[in-house]
């Protein structure tokens, strides 16, 4: 019996990295067959190269991620937001974004309101006044052969504050943030979503020598903290 040509025999399932990040695990946990596709077989999410609807003019929720993220890594002050952002797009390969984020258009203007918003308010200088780390990454052993890898978008070490803040400020905080075009109303369905890498990032930061980790996402969309 002759053996199958190479294009229609079995694909093999490749061995099982040790590590993995808690996107993997929360994919995995709410939707198996999305997870062996891109996880086990290398196929990208149809969203992340052909998004649905009609979004001429925007960016793809991928991109748009990336670039949020891209911005507030390195923002200090609210008046840098237009060279920050600039820069931000350069440091990306895709075409579309000089057409889509061009100086003066709608979109770019909205985005930027977005960003402004969130490094104009309470909860961002609360974020930043001392000690604080942005995109640091890490790298955790939970178990036997179970690496967790990921970054933190903004850690916050314990600190001493005033009264009102002081219950907060005794823990180390993780700070994740969300660009997911969704109003206020929805954050409370969303949230609950994320618990499995709150969970993580707990235990990881946890390894830092804290007394105490808190988790809370921050959507850009709404400018909302909520912790999980």
């Amino acid at each position: 019996q002759a053996d199958w040509p190479a294009i229609v025999s079995p694909i093999r399932v490749p061995i099982r990295s040790f590590s993995t990040s808690a996107t993997e695990m929360r994919l995995r946990e709410t939707n198996p067959d999305e997870w062996e596709k891109r996880y086990l077989h290398g196929i990208e999410p149809e969203w992340s190269f052909a998004p649905k609807g009609d979004r001429k003019g925007k960016l793809s929720p991928l991109l748009r991620g990336t670039l949020i993220h891209g911005v507030l890594e390195r923002i200090e002050l609210a008046s840098e937001l237009q060279d920050i952002l600039d820069e931000a797009i350069g440091g990306i390969d895709a075409p579309e974004l000089e057409t889509v984020l061009a100086s003066g258009s709608a979109y770019r203007a909205q985005l930027e309101a977005e960003i402004a918003r969130v490094v104009q308010g309470a909860d961002w200088k609360w974020y930043v006044e001392g000690e604080n780390y942005r995109e640091l990454s890490f790298v955790h052993l939970a178990g036997i052969r179970e690496w967790r890898q990921g970054a933190f978008d903004l850690y916050r070490p314990p600190r001493t504050g005033p009264p009102e803040t002081r219950s907060r400020d005794e823990a180390a905080w993780v700070i994740d943030f969300k660009t997911h075009e969704i109003d206020q109303t929805q954050v409370e369905n969303v949230a609950p979503e994320y618990e499995i890498q709150a969970h993580v990032y707990r235990e990881a930061a946890s390894q830092l020598g804290p007394p105490e980790v808190r988790v809370a996402l921050h959507f850009t969309h709404p400018n909302v903290f909520v912790e999980v």
